[in-house]
């Protein structure tokens, strides 16, 4: 405002990005989902996608990679969060993501770079399964991360 504060209306939209955002990442389902990977670099096994840290990651032994979540049952995906441990350089080039149930799987997404961090928007869709392919990469990816989040009640309210 010319006072230099901010407007009650921005103050309240801000508020409500801050709920939306606490509320859509609050429940990450992967660390309870079966994880598995198509190929594993010596040391560098899917396991290490669990924890947020760029001190241990995955990288498969070529530069493409099929990993798959595996959920006990059907769970409403709200989105998926992926990362590169950039340390390392960005590397991946393509990507797509499939959904499943009873192990048929149907694209979903596709996008180029993950870098830093990609999220994407599953679309609240029920699903047991899920599976992340890295179609391109300029070398073997190196994945940081890997999150999958449960849809909620998260909506953006004025």
């Amino acid at each position: 405002t010319n006072e230099g504060l901010l407007h009650e209306n921005d103050v309240r939209r801000l508020a409500g990005l801050g709920t939306f955002i606490r509320t859509a990442f609050a429940d990450n389902i992967a660390p309870e989902a079966v994880i598995t990977a198509d190929s594993e670099s010596e040391g560098c096994g899917i396991c290490n996608t669990a924890e947020d840290s760029y001190d241990s990651f995955y990288m498969p032994a070529s530069d493409k990679a099929v990993i798959g979540l595996k959920f006990g049952k059907p769970e409403q995906l709200g989105y998926l969060v992926i990362k590169e441990n950039i340390r390392m350089s960005q590397r991946v080039e393509s990507f797509s993501v499939d959904i499943g149930e009873n192990g048929n799987y149907k694209e979903i997404y596709s996008g180029t770079v993950i870098g830093y961090k990609r999220i994407v928007p599953l679309g609240n869709i029920a699903a047991d399964c899920l599976r992340i392919r890295i179609t391109d990469s300029r070398t073997a990816p190196a994945l940081s991360f890997i999150g999958v989040y449960r849809s909620g009640s998260h909506t953006i309210r004025n």
